[in-house]
Formats: C-alpha cells, structure tokens, sequence
C-alpha cells in the first residue's frame, strides 16, 4: 500500500466520522427545544446504531452484489432494521410520552425510515463515485500497460526486420503481416480506449498479435488455438484478456527449447470461457516480470473485479510445470 493510498484510506475514514457526527447531532440543534435536548440526544445515539449497520452491510454487501432480487432483500432490511430501531427506542419513548405530548409511533417509524434511506441514497453515491473513478484509473492503467506492451520498441524493431526480410524473397506473408501489425495499431488507438468492444474483434486482435509474435519466435513457441465465438453481438471490456496471452508468451520464451501454448476461448448460452495454457520454469518468478506481467494480471483482476462482479470466476494454477488460466466471464 503506497502512501496516496493510505492518505486516501485516512481522508475517507475522516469523512464518515465527520458525517456520522452531523448525524447525530443535527437533528438535536434543528428540534430546538432545550427542556428535551438530552431526550432528543438519547434517542438519535439508540438509532444511530442501526442506520450504522444498515448503511455499511448496504455499502460492503449489497451495493456490491449483481443479483437478481437484490432490491427485495435490501428493501425488507430497511424495514426491519427501522422497525427494530424504533422498538428499541419505544423505552425511552414511553418514559418521557408525557412531555413528548400527542407522539405518534407510525411517524416515528416513518421518518425514521425516511432517515434510514436518505442515509443510504448518499452513501449509495459515494459508492458509485468511488466505483467510477476505480474503473476509469484502472481503464488508464490498462490502456498504458497494453500500449507500452503492444508498441515495445524491441518488439517493433524485431518484427519490421523479420517482415523486411521476408520482403527480399517476395514473400506473401509480409504484405500479411503488415496488415497484422497495421490492424493492432489501429484497434489500440481507436477500440483499445472504449468501454466495450465486440468479442470478436478483440479476439481477432488477439490472433493478430499471436500471428506477429510467431514470426519473432518462428520455430520456438508453437500455438494452438481452439475457437468457438458463434454470436458477433456479443460486447467485452477491451484488453481484458490480452494479459494472459502477453504472460504466457513471457514465460514461454525464457524456456529454452521448443514449446507450445495452447488456448482455447468459446461462447455459449451467455457465458465466455477462456482457457490459457503455457510451459511453466519455477525459477521464473512473477516478480521478475513486474513492470509489465505482474502488474497486468493485477490490473486484469481489479477490472474483473469493477466490470463483472459476481459475473466471473478467475483461476490461475503453476502445477506440474504448466501455468494455467481459466477464466469463466457471464457477458
């Protein structure tokens, strides 16, 4: 955790006390009436505990969750935890109900939930905010990490050559693998920046970028590419998976020999499936590919995380000198 995080976690920490603060203490000075002002006092610290559990279960749980009828629950908890709240208040309530002079419980409950929600709609903001400006940094991040992947000088170099070379002999894989090269560009600087692109299309840039990367390692890494997109309408956040192909390139690279990855991508009954494997050497570390493998796998699981919350299950293995990704995205 860097020091911005931590001043971020502190500042936000800082904000709910100084809200919850205003809570109790508003209402009180607003009812003006100083013969009742530690009643009124008692009555909004035996609350305030509820709109406190209520509020954070909704900020930590249920604002998170992407699941049909989560509505209903959040409704019967907002009457529940009100209910309980005013029963839990009826004691003081009814030791003072004289001074109180004509008290109504269906009111009290009323605008106790009234409370309750209005509480809720600003953190439920507060949440969104903070969601949006979580996927738009991370959409940064990714967008930069991919460029800096994609537009690799050495990367650049090494292609144009091999492409060049191809060139001398008339060769009829060069003028295709410029239009590989010129159509990952393309997609980087025009689709690369959207939030949702086509299936299809990310997963042809993908090829398109297998298709370089086996002239570079021509004779060194052998791909084999299993595919079953049957639906062009389907939409996905773009660059989503290209980590994993990047990875499994990285690593298979350092392993001296020949060797073969083998990924398999397919969409059925509303469901993607994804599934990378690589030849895996333990002496490689993540670490040692930080400034781009390390930091992309996390980036990619931060925007899972953001862009399909309880959508999708990630695993990663590195059993039996393989390393192996399953992804399982609901679009």
């Amino acid at each position: 955790m860097n020091l911005l995080t931590k001043y971020n976690l502190k500042r936000e920490a800082l904000l709910h006390i100084l809200f919850w603060l205003f809570y109790i203490w508003f209402p009180v000075i607003k009812a003006g009436q100083k013969n009742y002002f530690f009643l009124h006092l008692g009555l909004n610290n035996l609350e305030t505990p509820f709109a406190m559990l209520l509020t954070y279960i909704n900020f930590f749980y249920f604002f998170r969750i992407e699941r049909k009828g989560k509505v209903i629950y959040m409704i019967l908890f907002f009457l529940f935890l009100s209910l309980l709240s005013v029963l839990v208040s009826k004691e003081i309530i009814d030791f003072y109900i004289q001074q109180l002079g004509n008290y109504s419980y269906k009111k009290h409950f009323i605008s106790t939930l009234g409370q309750f929600i209005f509480v809720n709609l600003i953190f439920y903001t507060l949440y969104s905010i903070k969601k949006s400006n979580a996927l738009n940094e991370s959409l940064k991040i990714a967008e930069i990490e991919n460029l800096k992947a994609q537009i690799d000088p050495h990367f650049l170099l090494n292609a144009l050559h091999n492409i060049y070379s191809y060139t001398l002999h008339n060769n009829e894989k060069a003028s295709e693998l410029i239009l590989m090269l010129s159509d990952n560009f393309r997609y980087l600087l025009y689709e690369g920046v959207t939030k949702k692109v086509l299936l299809v299309n990310d997963w042809q840039h993908i090829k398109n970028y297998i298709g370089i990367c086996e002239l570079r390692w021509e004779g060194k890494i052998e791909f084999e590419i299993e595919e079953n997109i049957n639906d062009p309408t389907v939409l996905i956040s773009p660059l989503l998976l290209m980590t994993f192909v990047e990875n499994a390139i990285k690593y298979t690279s350092k392993i001296k020999g020949s060797q073969k990855i083998s990924i398999q991508i397919k969409w059925a009954d509303g469901c993607l499936f994804f599934d990378c494997k690589n030849p895996y050497d333990p002496a490689f570390n993540i670490s040692d590919f930080s400034t781009s493998t390390g930091i992309g796998l996390k980036n990619t699981r931060q925007r899972l995380e953001l862009l399909y919350p309880d959508k999708h299950t990630l695993t990663i293995d590195t059993n039996n000198s393989m390393f192996t990704v399953k992804l399982t995205v609901f679009l």
